[in-house]
């Protein structure tokens, strides 16, 4: 579509981030992934206990697809829970050849949206939406292996924005696919997600930001008391390399 704007790179307070790119004009949306966790439960989300601005924003739209990262379901949950957001969604892009599909597959409502890419190219306006297959090194079956990354391209490379999902940087770097190991090798980015989470491997071989102190990165994790992301070590490492980061992670609010 045309005269698309960026939405929801730029964090409300204390407020949890799901990204979508929506065209005003058009009334067209793009989701990057649709997850949660800790302390954004099933039973807390249908009582409707918190601000959900993505809720809000997407009964704005009359078409709404999805790049899914992979499988896991800490990266689509809302799609399960929320039957208003399930048939807002016209397509599902997933990443093809995955060794196991998740339950949620075979939902109705879901399975017959689901579009299985090994690259896609998507243009609207001043944005170029890039999202490409992996290809890991050692050939792993694991869902933070099998993987779309994403990459935004604004007014053709002046802006770049990265989605990997779980696959962590290293990974990015020794995949088998050219495209996918020039995002952390050339390019510099005004805005990251930071894989999984913030673990321990994306405390390493960064990507590097654009403008220091004001390209931003995002951790995306819940205040799960198990798993403790994102760890100290990821978050000093992109403060290190010249990141602004960003982190609500004990927020209810989407």
């Amino acid at each position: 579509g045309k005269n698309v704007v960026a939405q929801k790179f730029h964090m409300t307070p204390k407020c949890h981030l799901i990204r979508i790119l929506r065209s005003k004009s058009l009334k067209n949306g793009l989701l990057f992934d649709i997850g949660a966790g800790t302390p954004v439960k099933r039973g807390f989300y249908l009582q409707a206990r918190m601000r959900n601005d993505l809720l809000t924003e997407i009964q704005k739209l009359d078409d709404l697809r999805l790049i899914l990262s992979h499988f896991d379901s800490d990266h689509y949950r809302i799609l399960t829970w929320c039957t208003a957001t399930q048939r807002k969604i016209s397509i599902i892009y997933a990443p093809e050849n995955v060794a196991k599909k998740p339950l949620f597959y075979s939902k109705n409502g879901i399975k017959s949206k689901v579009r299985f890419v090994s690259r896609l190219n998507i243009r609207a306006g001043r944005f170029q939406v890039e999202a490409f297959r992996t290809k890991p090194n050692r050939g792993s079956t694991e869902n933070n292996d099998n993987e779309l990354v994403t990459h935004i391209k604004k007014d053709s490379g002046k802006e770049n924005y990265l989605f990997p999902g779980d696959y962590v940087y290293k990974k990015f770097r020794s995949d088998k696919q050219e495209p996918i190991k020039r995002l952390v090798r050339t390019i510099k980015f005004d805005f990251v997600v930071a894989p999984h989470h913030g673990d321990y491997q994306s405390a390493s071989n960064l990507a590097a930001p654009k403008s220091k102190d004001i390209s931003e990165v995002f951790f995306s994790a819940g205040d799960h008391l198990g798993y403790k992301h994102p760890t100290y070590a990821s978050v000093i490492a992109h403060l290190n390399k010249g990141f602004n980061v960003i982190c609500y992670n004990p927020s209810k609010d989407i």
